[in-house]
């Protein structure tokens, strides 16, 4: 008969298959925060855009505007790559 094998103390927990290797989730105040930004940002262009009688909703500018509320600590949301993404999207256009 073998003798059962005790599990050794300074070895990690094993990861089952629900363990996630994600970034932990933003609190519920902040999501709702973000997202009533993003909302309150869009709909003034939306504004704008009819007062003006011209659309002014960009879909690079919502994607970046998704970013700075959603992911403030993230490299694609700090100043320098948001208008660098803006004039790179913005030169096919021109």
């Amino acid at each position: 008969m073998t003798a059962p094998v005790t599990p050794d103390p300074s070895a990690p927990p094993a990861a089952g298959p629900w363990v996630s290797k994600a970034p932990a989730r933003p609190p519920t105040k902040a999501l709702l925060a973000s997202t009533a930004t993003a909302v309150v940002a869009l709909c003034t262009l939306v504004a704008i855009g009819t007062v003006l009688q011209r659309p002014v909703l960009i879909p690079p500018l919502a994607a970046s505007m998704a970013l700075i509320a959603a992911g403030t600590g993230l490299p694609l949301a700090q100043p320098r790559n948001v208008v660098g993404g803006q004039l790179a999207s913005a030169l096919p256009s021109a």
